[in-house]
């Protein structure tokens, strides 16, 4: 089962890297597909991307920033009150991170240079600093 999903991971990546017609691209640093060499690795990796968001959106949260969050079972939401809810959750068979917000769903997988979303590579980072400010109101830079 692991070889099956390694090798629609890199069918994935394949068709990411080409062109309409067809042709190969080189892909630049951050679309490159990262895999992990065991699911416990992808796991960790995850659990230590959640715990620094957890200890950011803490800090932020006792400056008083108008939103709440609540870390349960590997899934991260941030409650911006009226703004509504951003939910972070794994996705451990695709091996990526994914992030549900107002603006919509997005899906993360590692890069060389950190989580990248898989259709326009925006660093998790900065897609989570933009839907917080647009959910909330209030301007905060995260850094993973």
């Amino acid at each position: 089962a692991a070889i099956i999903l390694a090798a629609n991971f890199l069918k994935r990546c394949y068709h990411a890297m080409s062109t309409p017609n067809n042709a190969i691209t080189v892909p630049s640093p951050a679309t490159y597909c990262a895999v992990f060499a065991s699911e416990s690795a992808y796991q960790h990796a995850v659990d230590n991307v959640i715990l620094q968001l957890e200890d950011q959106l803490e800090r932020a949260f006792q400056l008083d920033a108008p939103f709440d969050y609540e870390s349960q079972s590997g899934i991260l939401t941030i409650d911006c009150g009226a703004g509504g809810k951003i939910i972070i959750n794994r996705q451990a068979p695709l091996q990526e991170l994914w992030v549900a917000a107002r603006s919509g769903g997005f899906h993360f997988r590692k890069a060389e240079d950190g989580w990248r979303d898989t259709r326009s590579h925006e660093l998790l980072e900065a897609l989570l600093g933009r839907v917080l400010t647009e959910q909330s109101g209030v301007e905060l830079a995260l850094s993973l």
